[in-house]
């Protein structure tokens, strides 16, 4: 959506574009104040149109976006679109995929499959649920914390904040070698990113894992992690020669 906005202000009649960024944690109140604020700071000016794009579901961090609320403030102006797209893709497409690729399983099949795990609100309810009560437990083992504590932007995927990794500024590097031995040594994969200052990982929850899959997801990490940054700060450069911190010396990783 990001690249389609681009082009279209690149085009005739070239429309201006805004962005409004949000950073995480943050709460509920806080991005409807942001939002109310830059509505009322750009008014919509006469025979013109604003459009509004929305994301129901974000990728990075994972997060249940508080669309409805946006959208109510948005018909207030009379302006507004919403992506719906990303909303029902991820809540249903990943479950469909699993099971359609090995088993050439049909659409109807897959809904009968639903159907028989008890209904859409059954499933949706686990989801939330495990995701809730595995980041908390991430949260422990790491002795770090969940992005979002009280679960207002939780719904089938929880961020928790990786250990180790403070004050470490982003690094493809790192992100590079953590994901090849999560998936090379460990058979196991849960997606790293930085975001505000902070290194997190999103477990996404499917129907057949448990809790004690972000036990072992944790315990992965916590090796892998330090299996990483031993293996950047050699022996000869422990001492960071050049650096002023070892923050310095991730950043130019």
């Amino acid at each position: 959506m990001d690249k389609t906005v681009q082009y279209l202000t690149d085009v005739s009649p070239y429309p201006s574009r805004e962005l409004i960024e949000i950073l995480f944690p943050t709460t509920v109140e806080s991005i409807v104040d942001t939002f109310k604020k830059f509505v009322a700071e750009n008014p919509v000016s006469p025979g013109k149109k604003t459009i509004v794009i929305i994301d129901a579901i974000v990728s990075n961090p994972g997060v249940k976006f508080l669309w409805k609320e946006l959208v109510a403030i948005c018909k207030q102006a009379r302006n507004g679109v919403v992506d719906y797209a990303n909303y029902f893709n991820v809540s249903s497409g990943k479950l469909f995929w699993r099971y359609q690729q090995p088993s050439l399983f049909t659409t109807a099949k897959a809904l009968k499959f639903r159907r028989w795990l008890g209904g859409e609100e059954k499933i949706s309810a686990y989801f939330h649920d495990l995701a809730v009560k595995g980041g908390k437990r991430l949260a422990e083992i790491f002795n770090t914390e969940v992005m979002d504590p009280d679960g207002s932007f939780t719904w089938n995927m929880v961020n928790v904040e990786l250990q180790g990794l403070d004050g470490v500024g982003p690094s493809s590097t790192i992100s590079r070698r953590s994901t090849e031995k999560l998936l090379r040594e460990h058979n196991a994969y849960s997606v790293s990113f930085y975001h505000n200052g902070r290194w997190w990982t999103r477990c996404s929850v499917q129907i057949w894992n448990e809790l004690d899959d972000f036990e072992k997801i944790g315990l992965i990490w916590l090796q892998v992690i330090k299996e990483v940054l031993h293996e950047l700060i050699p022996e000869k450069r422990r001492d960071l020669v050049g650096y002023s911190t070892t923050s310095d010396f991730y950043r130019d990783l």
